[in-house]
């Protein structure tokens, strides 16, 4: 109870049983309604049901946007893809999981390499250390704008034993003034995120200096010619074609049309 008192993003407190303190909700009643919940059925490929439901900030006001299993999958496998994350990887999350790319960068990336996740709660630099040092964290997801100060104060870097640090970019603007990431054993990898319409995972090269965003389609990993193409440019959508091969049968293609369809 005091610890929910003492944490902003928790609004409800919910618990069962009798004797419950003032301030918390009953939900006693769930296992006492009479009745069956109605049975729905789907159709359909299983991937393209909804998975999960976010919700972005507009100038009309909060709008949902839903997210089916194979969207969700392409999002996190770019990220997984460009960070190169080893399998049973122990991934070090200081993301709030409430929106497309908190899920996409830390919790798929942690499913796909079947490996440890420990969550931290941001951000206190000392039990951030810690944990990265107990669990021998060997890539860090962290807001974009806090990696250069963690960099300089000697929480994240070369000498720590991390594989990648992911940066989430929630103002893409600010990704072209962060500082170039010095070479050595750990990369960095930013995902620059436009609300809840997608997202882009860039592993920085050589110069250490943040990635483009090309123009049409974008590939991951960047330069191998048998890459898989995750999104265009311009519409941002969060799937990937490849992916769809690999986690479900492919659909047959339609057929073309016909010459004399063509010329009416």
């Amino acid at each position: 109870m005091h610890i929910a008192m003492e944490t902003f993003t928790i609004r409800f407190l919910c618990g069962f049983g009798e004797g419950l303190p003032d301030g918390v909700v009953p939900v006693d009643d769930i296992f006492t309604i009479e009745g069956h919940p109605r049975e729905i059925e789907r159709y359909g490929e299983a991937s393209d049901h909804v998975a999960l439901v976010t919700f972005d900030i507009t100038a009309d006001g909060i709008v949902p946007v839903a997210r089916s299993h194979g969207e969700l999958i392409a999002g996190g496998l770019g990220v997984h893809i460009e960070a190169r994350i080893e399998q049973d990887a122990v991934i070090l999350g200081a993301l709030a999981g409430a929106s497309f790319a908190s899920l996409a960068s830390t919790i798929v990336p942690w499913l796909l390499c079947g490996g440890t996740l420990v969550l931290h709660h941001p951000f206190a630099p000392a039990v951030f250390e810690t944990q990265r040092a107990t669990e021998q964290c060997r890539v860090a997801v962290l807001p974009g704008p806090m990696v250069a100060p963690l960099a300089e104060g000697g929480l994240i870097g070369h000498d720590h034993g991390l594989q990648a640090v992911v940066a989430v970019w929630r103002a893409p603007e600010r990704l072209a003034a962060s500082p170039a990431w010095p070479a050595g054993d750990t990369a960095l990898v930013d995902v620059p995120v436009f609300g809840e319409i997608g997202l882009v995972a860039a592993r920085r090269g050589a110069s250490g200096k943040s990635s483009t965003i090309p123009t049409g389609r974008v590939t991951l990993p960047r330069g191998p010619r048998r890459a898989c193409m995750c999104s265009t440019s311009r519409a941002m959508p969060a799937a990937c074609s490849r992916c769809r091969v690999r986690w479900r049968r492919a659909r047959p293609s339609r057929p073309a049309p016909s010459a004399a369809a063509r010329r009416s």
